[in-house]
């Protein structure tokens, strides 16, 4: 007698039709669920390589704002000469204080500004080049530097200007596409900025460098100490704790995707019941010359998970092709060019372990099913 791979390989062919349109269903639930997925795994790669990028040791930011650590979300202040104190703490080098602010504008998406000192400038983007225009410097008021997307989507260019709260800055340089998420970012003197925005001595976050970094988490410690208003992150602390956020927005993701992997699974389970309705003599067949129960169940599991294997594999290429259309969504449609979707091997493999689970749970009960069939029934039946 065949094996049960060669025999359901050869029942699943002699119904093309049928066998294509299950496979049809797996395949668009699993790329549904691997494109989906896509966005918070890459996310989670583009967020750990703009911390890397940062050239800091430790984030400062006010206690309450737990959630977020990254400049252009955080919104709570508190009085900028911490930042003196802090940079007298053990093991501080510099301590570089910033205000963010949400500029409204009437067309396009909101821009951040981040105002910082402009000789800390450094610190914060050391790996910045110039499009045009150049750096801002200490003696510049009201002045603005435009991340490359930034300048793009305000339509802005050297000696242009924008209203910040009422207030003129002027543009002094563009920087070069960097790629990551503060293309997006203009970059303002910090007393402009606070004057601009009301918050005159107030700050929203503290980046810290240190002398010895392997006691980064013993000064960020130390910190919070002296400072019990305020939360000090190590980067990696920092990276961990979104990451943790992200794991929420994986989460979501699956919720959502749920819906189609239960239409996979009804897909399956209809076709091979319906598939086992048809073949009640042919199993009877087999089971009066000599096949057992055990055969007959793992010949309906088999050709279940066949359909599923084939279908999250196509699966898994489809949620790749969606992951490059939701790039190209969100760099059209935000301008964003710096969050990219990540189809990584582990992702694969979870559109794969979730095919051949629907397979598994979908071919269960047809397959129990035409184990238990009467052999003289079956014979009889027409």
């Amino acid at each position: 007698m065949l094996a049960p791979l060669r025999l359901a390989v050869r029942n699943l062919t002699k119904r093309k039709a049928r066998t294509a349109l299950t496979t049809l269903g797996v395949t668009l639930a699993i790329a549904f669920t691997v494109g989906l997925l896509s966005l918070s795994e890459g996310l989670m790669v583009t967020i750990e390589m703009e911390v890397r990028k940062f050239g800091i040791d430790i984030f400062i930011w006010k206690k309450g704002m737990e959630t977020v650590f990254l400049p252009g979300m955080v919104t709570y202040a508190f009085p900028e000469d911490r930042a003196d104190g802090i940079s007298r703490v053990e093991n501080v080098r510099t301590a570089v204080p910033g205000l963010e602010a949400i500029v409204l504008r009437g067309e396009g998406f909101p821009l951040i500004v981040e105002g910082m000192p402009p000789s800390s400038f450094s610190e914060f983007k050391p790996y910045a080049t110039l499009e045009a225009g150049r750096f801002l410097n200490d003696s510049d008021t009201h002045s603005l530097l435009l991340g490359h997307a930034a300048a793009t989507a305000t339509n802005s260019s050297v000696s242009a200007t924008i209203d910040i709260m009422g207030k003129r800055f002027t543009v002094v340089g563009v920087l070069e596409k960097a790629g990551d998420m503060f293309d997006s970012v203009g970059f303002a003197p910090l007393g402009s900025l606070q004057e601009a925005t009301g918050q005159q001595g107030k700050v929203n976050w503290v980046m810290v460098k240190v002398n010895d970094p392997s006691r980064a988490e013993e000064t960020a410690t130390l910190i919070e100490a002296i400072y019990e208003d305020l939360t000090a992150a190590t980067m990696d602390e920092a990276l961990e704790f979104t990451k943790q956020l992200l794991g929420i927005a994986r989460g979501m993701h699956l919720s959502i995707s749920s819906v189609s992997l239960l239409i996979g699974v009804l897909f399956v389970f209809a076709t091979m019941l319906i598939s086992v309705s048809e073949r009640v003599r042919e199993i009877g067949t087999m089971r009066a010359i000599g096949a057992s129960r055990l055969y007959i169940f793992a010949l309906i599991v088999t050709e279940s998970l066949a359909i599923s294997a084939v279908g999250g594999t196509v699966g898994c290429v489809g949620g790749y092709l969606l992951s490059r259309v939701i790039n190209w969504l969100i760099a059209s449609s935000v301008g964003i060019t710096f969050v990219q979707t990540a189809v990584t091997p582990g992702l694969v493999a979870t559109g794969m372990t979730v095919a051949l689970a629907i397979g598994t749970i979908a071919g269960l009960y047809p397959a129990w099913r035409a184990s238990r069939l009467d052999i003289v029934e079956a014979l009889r039946h027409e």
